[in-house]
């Protein structure tokens, strides 16, 4: 996937390791970092809140620089959000979740804790990741 016009959405700070990430490999891309840190901490919003707040945010990137990507550094943004951003707008959006089908993969793995927003531990996507 082509990274060079990348905007990276966060509601604080926690997504500028996966910002960083993305520069060690593509050191030639654009990259933008949205962080909404006046809204912060996105734990305790609705989802229709978050939902509403992304795509906000989305267009008024579109309208001034029309990335070709989104990345969704937030669990929270990425568990409410990313299917409505993904219906609503013709780009790729990549999130990040809590990383559960790796940590079951541990052969000597027998419980998982979850640190997250309640938002996120409460979601149906969390839910339905876990149970799978």
């Amino acid at each position: 996937m082509d990274l060079g016009n990348a905007v990276f959405l966060d509601s604080g700070l926690g997504g500028l390791s996966i910002l960083s990430e993305a520069v060690k490999k593509r050191k030639d891309g654009s990259f933008w970092y949205f962080s909404d840190r006046l809204n912060l901490p996105y734990g305790k919003k609705s989802d229709t809140w978050l939902k509403n707040r992304s795509l906000d945010i989305v267009r008024s990137f579109e309208e001034k620089i029309d990335p070709d990507l989104y990345v969704i550094a937030c669990n929270t943004l990425s568990v409410a959000a990313l299917s409505s951003l993904r219906e609503s707008f013709d780009k790729p959006f990549v999130g990040v979740v809590p990383a559960i089908k790796p940590a079951a993969e541990k052969p000597a793995v027998e419980k998982i804790a979850i640190l997250s927003t309640t938002s996120t531990s409460e979601s149906d996507y969390l839910k339905d990741l876990v149970s799978k």
